[in-house]
């Protein structure tokens, strides 16, 4: 793909954003996106509200390449897949002002970097899943009061460190696979 066609970040940046104030649909913007009604299957860019404010982000395996563009922090973003994919770069923080995700998968990219300790403001996370990427550092202890969480995925990247004990906290979960990093230490209870 070129940096320009459908599928990649720079056409979301270049196609979607100009259409865009204050993370709101202002016309049509392509055939990704659904606004403002939801287009109930498929893959897409999905306001749910009524208002235009984009809200879910699903682009699951498709071939889109760049990295997160800080954008997305403007957006009232609930659900976002953009697994499977050849995204690059580091998780941009600006995402941590995102008051209502639920879910937030990421799996099969190149991430790298850490993850950023904005995050650790989501109290509505129920699904992280983050694996087969190339994040690195620690997990941040501002995770610890994801109450709702119920999946936790990170295997297969280069983490490192010891498990936040703030993460014993996580009364729901479900799901918590962490393996093939470099963590250390007990489950915290």
């Amino acid at each position: 793909l070129h940096s320009d066609e459908p599928g990649t970040l720079s056409w979301f940046n270049t196609q979607v954003y100009p259409h865009l104030k204050d993370g709101h649909a202002d016309g049509d913007v392509g055939p990704f996106v659904a606004c403002p009604t939801i287009n109930s299957g498929g893959i897409g860019v999905y306001c749910e509200n009524g208002d235009g404010q984009i809200t879910s982000v699903v682009i699951n395996g498709g071939e889109l390449s760049g990295t997160l563009p800080t954008l997305l922090g403007k957006m009232a973003i609930v659900w976002i897949d953009l697994g499977n994919n050849n995204i690059g770069g580091t998780i941009p923080t600006e995402i941590g002002a995102w008051t209502s995700i639920e879910v937030f998968w990421m799996s099969g990219n190149t991430l790298s970097g850490s993850l950023p300790t904005e995050i650790g403001t989501w109290t509505s996370i129920v699904n992280f899943n983050v694996p087969d990427n190339a994040l690195s550092g620690t997990l941040p202890t501002e995770i610890g009061p994801w109450a709702l969480l119920v999946n936790f995925e990170v295997y297969n990247n280069a983490l490192a460190g010891t498990l936040p004990t703030e993460i014993g906290a996580w009364t729901s979960i479900v799901e918590f696979n962490v393996y093939n990093n470099a963590l250390s230490g007990p489950l915290p209870s």
